[in-house]
């Protein structure tokens, strides 16, 4: 048929997108939590400093770290993405302050619970563990790209940011933690949940439309 209607190709591709949505921006909708705070906010509550070093029996205080004296405000740049059927994934954004490091590991382990061990049945979905906006989900590790002594790495704590049922975690972080570097917004999700019945997790959140 093209072969007999000159132009018609380039009539195609002018009436085409250049690119076409992703399984993401079709299926969900989606929002981010953005919150930015100074460096003695995170110092006590979502980052720790420690040593990697055995041998080292130094205290360590994130107040003593290279990323404590930065007068740069620190991203903490969450996203909820919730498809139809209610289903919600969070991640983090490739704005979120840790990202300016060289992840190490990232850790599913929170307590006396792996969130790896995380199981839901039947129907109903029943089993999962119920969190809220402030449980921890995963700790990644990291440590400064220049860093001075490599062996001091920070821990940062990825919250659930919503009220729910933990369903799943992303178990192929915990091998492969580039991920969530090549594409932390899509196959470098950290958790999928679904919301406590009533409650909307994307109220307060930034629409994301891009």
């Amino acid at each position: 048929l093209m072969s007999v209607l000159p132009g018609s190709v380039e009539a195609v591709r002018a009436v085409l997108p250049e690119t076409f949505p992703s399984v993401i921006q079709r299926y969900f909708e989606r929002g981010l939590i953005k919150l930015e705070e100074k460096p003695d906010y995170a110092a006590r509550k979502e980052i720790a400093w420690r040593s990697n070093n055995k041998e080292d029996t130094t205290v360590i205080h994130f107040s003593d770290s290279p990323l404590s004296i930065s007068a740069t405000p620190l991203r903490f740049h969450n996203y909820i993405y919730q498809h139809h059927n209610n289903l919600c994934v969070i991640g983090i954004t490739r704005d979120h302050s840790l990202f300016d490091h060289k992840i190490i590991s990232i850790n599913f382990d929170i307590g006396t619970a792996s969130r790896l061990n995380n199981k839901v049945t039947g129907k109903r979905k029943k089993g999962g563990l119920f969190v809220d906006q402030n449980t921890i989900v995963c700790e990644i590790e990291t440590v400064e790209k220049d860093a001075v002594d490599p062996t001091h790495h920070y821990v940062w704590k990825i919250r659930a940011c919503m009220r729910g049922t933990l369903f799943q975690v992303n178990s192929l972080l915990v091998d492969d933690p580039n991920l969530l570097v090549s594409s932390p917004e899509e196959n470098g999700w950290i958790a999928i949940m679904m919301p406590k019945i009533g409650e909307k997790p994307l109220k307060d959140t930034i629409k994301i439309t891009t």
